[in-house]
């Protein structure tokens, strides 16, 4: 990629993410660069219909597709049929952005918080 081919990319980006305050840009190791948004509640319950339905390759696949905001479709797409591994990757840093990542424990009974 050229240097004016990479500003216009990260000019892209920073306008997206200026326009979407949620979003969070992802940079791959081979160099591929995603933005996605924040999931939705419907969104987070598709993924979730999708895992519980025993299929978490397209609740991943889906999750990607439905948050998308860089690059275009078709890239995504590529992405998706070129690196099938890396999609369930992917969707879990995507779900980050929802909470995916919040850690509790449990609390023992007779024992309060501070």
């Amino acid at each position: 990629m050229d240097e004016n081919m990479a500003k216009t990319v990260d000019q892209q980006i920073e306008d997206i993410l200026r326009e979407h305050p949620n979003a969070e840009c992802f940079d791959g190791e081979d160099g591929e660069t995603f933005v996605f948004d924040k999931p939705a509640r419907p969104v987070i319950a598709r993924f979730n219909a999708g895992i519980m339905g025993g299929k978490p390759q397209g609740a991943a696949e889906n999750i990607l597709r439905d948050t998308r905001l860089f690059p275009d479709k078709e890239a995504l797409e590529a992405f998706i049929r070129e690196s099938p591994g890396a999609v369930g990757t992917l969707a879990n840093e995507v779900m980050k952005l929802a909470g995916g990542d919040k850690k509790f424990s449990p609390r023992r009974r007779g024992v309060t918080g501070s």
